[in-house]
């Protein structure tokens, strides 16, 4: 949300927006949308409304009764915001049905917590001893036996990736942050027989390696396999752990060091084993054993990253394939792009993220488009309130891990949601949704757990030659969602595909909702990922061969993420595009994603009680019901894997929708510039309908 304004930039904004609307009293002044307290959706509300007059009709945010929203109404709002109460019998409805501007200016649209949210969240969990052996890809945490002391980076230094620096007494509580939790966690990556790097559970690209600090070899975190490395100084260590009972001795038996004329990592072949202990706050390396600081103990994961059974319910075993590196060349296309943006949408893109000014002139332009659509005889797919929303949660996202090969900590990913409303050859206003994203997810991906990640499709070769996906580059996506209501279509073939799943395979077309889809992606996730449909071009389910990482995801071979399924759903790990707690004191699923033909997509239902969870979904995965119109929800549906063995033995699991699931049930024919060549205009030279002008 954005922050608090002065009075003087208050007014000044209200002065800048006017519309009419009608809506109901309300128990605390200032309360416009009935929800217990006065806050920026009010505020929002209450500036569509400024300078409005009437003698019979009432008006919104006319506190005083005079008939006109003024500066007096205005001082009442300001000295009540930030209040709360519960919400009386003032804001019942008399009338069992409301109108629709009623009905959109009380329903709650939201969306899901950004990642910041997630981090902050708390949760309890159990420090459960680690037992056994090690594999490749196990996640621990590492006390210092004799303690309740855990080993955990420091994220916040810039000399190095992050710092390594003990938590004193923290397995003594079983409440923490999961931002506390990814810190205390480490995954093991072998590279040789019995012999692991380490890297860290919250920024991928984070490996464990040494420095010299005031003469003592000191562990540190360093960036191992992103753009930004370190030429001069990248490496990582090879540790080997030694159990015995309860207790675990490591030593760092080797070290990788990046060597720039071959362009990778080669061996130390002057390294000599050292043992790790801990000194004071710091973890170093030492010739010393057997001291009361270089003994360990190895707990649990306290968090649930495994890949579910239903993202490889064949259990596809991970491939050995060597891994398609990752590029960049330094260019941020979408700074590029928006410096082209036409004047009339200038305003809304001068400044990256949240800012009081874009959001004056956002909503500005959608009282515009509100009334010419309604001067043309059309209307928004949805309430204006929903794209605020929209906007609003947008915009505050950022990375925060270090998992993309060429994005920065705290870098936007998506830097720009604005809105256009350009003239089409027919003569009427085609207005749309710009989301300007880097497509780069703000947590973990988790790529390099994908059993059987897309190969690299070199012409002329099979899987096994092929290198696969295992990293991620940000892209830059000028991604157009349709605001106009075109309507959905009655029957599947409705909608004129220039290219589709089912025809794109071999052998003769047989038509399905899950099939008749676009074979690349079919709309935008929240977060700004594209999502692609739930089938692969073999048109299988993309979970039921391996290839999708715990949040759903893979790369392509372009090295950029999408969606493919509903990791909520499977997992419920509070790590997801969405989780429970965005469904604490709401009557309805968030708002999840977007198809490009428009139709939002909300998450799964997950209780009978929220408004139209007894309405059935169609075949496209959507439906209807009040102030939200025709929308798509996550869904589950039972499915059936085959391996690829010669017995053919079959699976039962649950296949994880994420909206769109394939087709769309939105009218794309009468979409201007809906396609670029056979896939949707999303990506490419963005034109005039994402307010692009000609350079």
């Amino acid at each position: 949300m954005p922050k608090l304004l002065s009075e003087q930039s208050i007014i000044v904004a209200l002065v800048l927006t006017i519309i009419f609307v009608a809506h109901p009293a309300q128990a605390l002044t200032g309360d416009l949308d009935c929800n217990g307290k006065v806050d920026f959706s009010d505020f929002f509300l209450f500036s569509d409304n400024f300078n409005s007059s009437s003698e019979t009709t009432p008006l919104v945010g006319d506190f005083d009764a005079n008939g006109s929203v003024d500066f007096s109404d205005f001082f009442v709002f300001s000295d009540n915001f930030g209040k709360e109460e519960a919400v009386g019998p003032e804001c019942g409805q008399t009338d069992s049905t409301p109108t629709a501007t009623e009905q959109a200016a009380t329903t709650d649209f939201y969306a899901p917590q950004v990642f910041a949210n997630i981090l902050a969240a708390t949760r309890t969990i159990a420090w459960t001893p680690l037992t056994g052996s090690l594999s490749d890809r196990a996640r621990l945490s590492l006390g210092v036996e004799g303690t309740q002391d855990l080993l955990v980076i420091d994220d916040s230094e810039s000399t190095y990736a992050a710092t390594l620096t003990i938590d004193p007494g923290m397995t003594a509580a079983t409440t923490h942050s999961n931002d506390a939790l990814l810190k205390a966690m480490f995954k093991l990556i072998e590279v040789g027989i019995d012999t692991y790097m380490m890297v860290s559970s919250k920024h991928a690209n984070y490996a464990v390696d040494l420095a010299t600090i005031n003469g003592i070899q000191t562990l540190v975190m360093r960036d191992y396999r992103s753009f930004y490395l370190d030429t001069a100084t990248a490496g990582f260590l090879t540790f080997s752990f030694t159990t015995s009972g309860s207790t675990t001795t490591i030593a760092a038996s080797g070290r990788h060091a990046y060597d720039a004329s071959v362009g990778g990592f080669v061996v130390d072949a002057s390294w000599t084993t050292l043992n790790v202990a801990i000194d004071g706050s710091s973890a170093i390396l030492t010739t010393e054993v057997g001291t009361a600081f270089s003994v360990f103990s190895l707990y649990l994961p306290t968090l649930d990253q495994e890949i579910p059974s239903d993202f490889n319910p064949t259990q596809v075993a991970r491939v050995s394939n060597a891994e398609l590196q990752a590029t960049a060349d330094g260019t941020d296309r979408l700074s590029v792009e928006i410096k082209n943006v036409l004047p009339a949408y200038k305003e809304q893109v001068a400044t990256v993220g949240p800012d009081a000014a874009t959001a004056i002139a956002a909503n500005a332009i959608l009282t515009t488009i509100d009334s010419t659509l309604a001067a043309e005889g059309s209307a928004l797919r949805y309430p204006v309130a929903f794209y605020t929303t929209v906007r609003d949660n947008m915009l505050t996202r950022k990375v925060l891990v270090s998992d993309n090969y060429d994005t920065v900590l705290d870098q936007r990913s998506i830097p720009y949601v604005y809105f256009t409303n350009e003239t089409g050859t027919d003569g009427l206003h085609h207005p749309f949704m710009v989301i300007a994203s880097y497509n780069v997810t703000e947590g973990m991906t988790h790529l390099w757990d994908v059993p059987r990640p897309p190969g690299d499709g070199t012409q002329g070769t099979s899987y096994p030659e092929q290198n696969v996906t295992r990293n991620a580059g940000s892209q830059g996506y000028f991604a157009k969602i349709p605001m106009k209501d075109y309507g959905e279509v009655a029957v599947l073939t409705e909608n004129t595909m220039v290219n589709d799943l089912a025809s794109d395979a071999p052998g003769a077309p047989d038509f399905s909702h899950l099939n008749y889809a676009s074979t690349s992606a079919t709309g935008i996730a929240i977060d700004g990922v594209l999502v692609y449909p739930t089938l692969n071009n073999t048109l299988e389910f993309a979970t039921a061969g391996g290839e999708l990482s715990s949040v759903g995801i893979h790369s392509g071979r372009g090295m950029g993420v999408h969606y493919h399924a509903d990791s909520h759903s499977a997992t419920a790990s509070g790590l997801n595009l969405y989780n429970a707690a965005d469904y604490i004191a709401q009557n309805h699923p968030p708002i999840i994603t977007f198809g490009f033909d428009g139709v939002a997509g909300y998450g799964k239902y997950i209780d009978t009680e929220s408004a139209g969870a007894t309405q059935a979904l169609d075949e496209w995965g959507g439906h209807e019901h009040g102030v939200y119109a025709y929308h798509y929800h996550a869904e589950n549906i039972a499915a059936t894997a085959v391996t690829q063995g010669p017995d053919g033995s079959s699976f039962s699991y649950t296949a994880h929708l994420l909206p769109p699931k394939g087709a769309w049930r939105g009218r794309i024919n009468d979409i201007p510039s809906f396609w670029a060549g056979t896939v949707p205009a999303y990506g490419g030279r963005p034109g005039v309908y994402q307010g692009i002008g000609e350079r």
